[in-house]
């Protein structure tokens, strides 16, 4: 069980009934990691598994790939974020993990056409604006960019529409 507090973010439901969720635990000595948390059609716990080394991380979107789970969100060292994102198998275990260049900050996650994820978030340094990056199932990425508006804002969710494009919202200080 986690120590302190704990958030679940997001979630992907598969077809036995059983859902996955992910989110943050926070642990002895000040850490906070990426959780992952699988149950089963009842709510039963079916096991969790914490995610990241030991420090500031947090887990924000998980969308379902041909390969298992892809799950985003950031980690933070000497007070700066950078995006992570990372595959998640059917027993909470992590086969690879990628790190962002600095300077974003991953909040969603959606598969579109099961052939990439769009990981969406925000900038951090400076004025935050919307970021997001395609990336392959086994998280390479193909591109990335923001999205430039007036005052800071962040995307907060992404998913794929009925004609195979995205629609991303998020919040702004307009």
């Amino acid at each position: 069980a986690a120590q302190g507090g704990c958030g679940l973010a997001a979630g992907v439901a598969h077809p036995d009934g059983a859902a996955t969720l992910v989110g943050f635990r926070d642990e002895a000595g000040g850490s906070r990691r990426g959780w992952v948390v699988r149950l089963d059609a009842a709510g039963t716990l079916l096991w969790q598994a914490a995610a990241g080394e030991p420090g500031q991380q947090e887990l924000g979107g998980l969308t379902a790939t041909p390969q298992g789970l892809l799950a985003a969100g950031f980690r933070a060292a000497g007070g700066a974020k950078v995006a992570w994102w990372l595959g998640i198998d059917a027993l909470g275990g992590v086969p690879w993990q990628r790190l962002g260049t600095g300077g974003q900050e991953a909040a969603a996650a959606a598969s579109q056409a099961g052939l990439a994820v769009v990981v969406a978030g925000s900038t951090t340094g400076g004025l935050p604006q919307p970021w997001w990056q395609a990336v392959t199932p086994g998280g390479h990425v193909l591109w990335q960019g923001t999205l430039p508006v007036q005052g800071a804002a962040a995307l907060t969710a992404v998913a794929e529409a009925s004609d195979g494009g995205l629609v991303a919202v998020g919040a702004t200080t307009l």
